[in-house]
């Protein structure tokens, strides 16, 4: 059951110009992160089960004014049979649509590269399209989707676990990235030491391998769901470039036979896909050429740079695999300036994909 009555809009504009600014309908399928998100974070809470359908939840818009308007955050609202559990979040699921309509506006010539701007997301109860505020930014803004998200899937398998125990032999790996409500991810050495090697493999390309793992949960002291990435694949039938990976049908088909043979041999049922690993064989520093800058570059015994970034494609891609799994990580193996390896850990944090911590676990 959900509430989810509130319809959205980006608007962009010069501050104090004559004029109303530019406004353009946000599709609700943009708040998904922040509906499963929020979900998850109340699944590892313990207020409600696996089985998502249960919940209900209200996603809402926190007012500036307090009535209407202009927005400053959402929040999202579970529960099941006791208390709801409320968590707030930014508005940064509004970035990409907001700046689609900034790109349109310099290309139109109403906005230019100098121009200060004002950038607002607008909530509003939907109204006849003749009184609605948005339908009053014209013909093109009038045709916002109306689509409601409806959480139906299949339960998430999970076993009894104790973070402790996992904890207690495991090592934090750029632990300044993690923040406190970030689900736990553990990774065995000796999977994080193979998809490194599947990763690097092929050189100056890029290389790529899937990760798969089983959630545990536990109940005491306090109620959490973590992830444990157990097995890795190397990405087979892949078109491997210097600066791009792509999966082919063929890669998708070869890991599926991989894991199910692994659920079965293994005994393992449970196990689910977890993240994808890809490496970044080149220095940070590269010319309009795109050949190295590092090796004559002065400050490079000191300078801090790495290629383990996640680039817009990687962003676009995580967004399409694991957008309705806020636990999945996404590894990048990249160099820096001495070539020396760098690993960096990405994944959704508040309905954003942002830099994160993971656990090193002996095995």
């Amino acid at each position: 059951m959900f509430h989810d009555p509130y319809v959205y809009a980006v608007s962009v504009g010069r501050p104090g110009a004559a004029g109303p600014p530019a406004r353009r309908p946000v599709d609700k399928n943009y708040l998904l992160p922040i509906i499963d998100d929020g979900l998850w974070f109340a699944q590892r809470r313990g207020v409600i089960g696996m089985d998502r359908s249960r919940a209900r939840w209200e996603l809402l818009p926190v007012f500036v004014n307090g009535s209407g308007g202009q927005v400053r955050s959402l929040r999202m609202r579970v529960s099941e049979s006791g208390p709801a559990l409320s968590r707030d979040y930014s508005l940064g699921v509004f970035q990409e649509p907001a700046q689609e309509l900034l790109r349109e506006l310099m290309k139109d010539g109403k906005l230019g590269l100098e121009d200060e701007i004002v950038t607002q997301v607008l909530a509003f109860r939907p109204q006849p399209a003749a009184r609605s505020p948005i339908a009053a930014a014209g013909p093109r803004a009038a045709a916002s989707p109306a689509v409601t998200p409806v959480v139906e899937e299949r339960p998430l398998p999970v076993l009894p676990g104790r973070l402790e125990e996992w904890q207690g032999r495991a090592a934090a790996v750029n632990p300044q990235s993690g923040q406190e409500g970030d689900t736990p991810v553990f990774i065995l050495r000796s999977v994080f030491e193979r998809a490194r090697a599947s990763c690097r493999r092929p050189g100056e390309l890029e290389g790529g391998a899937f990760l798969t793992g089983r959630l545990y949960r536990q109940a005491e002291p306090v109620p959490e769901i973590f992830l444990a990435v157990e097995g890795s694949f190397e990405a087979s039938h892949a078109l491997q470039e210097r600066f791009s990976l792509t999966f082919t049908a063929g890669t998708y088909g070869a890991f599926e036979e991989q894991l199910e043979r692994r659920r079965r041999r293994l005994n393992r049922p449970e196990e689910i896909l977890a993240g994808v690993a890809h490496g970044h064989g080149f220095l940070p520093g590269l010319g309009e050429d795109r050949q190295p800058l590092c090796p004559a570059c002065p400050k490079r015994a000191e300078c801090g740079l790495h290629s383990a970034f996640y680039s817009s494609d990687d962003l676009a891609y995580h967004r399409a695999l694991f957008s309705r799994l806020p636990f999945a990580l996404g590894l990048v193996f990249g160099l820096d300036p001495r070539e020396h390896d760098v690993v960096r850990a990405y994944g959704y944090r508040d309905g954003s994909i942002q830099e994160r911590s993971f656990w090193l676990v002996s095995d």
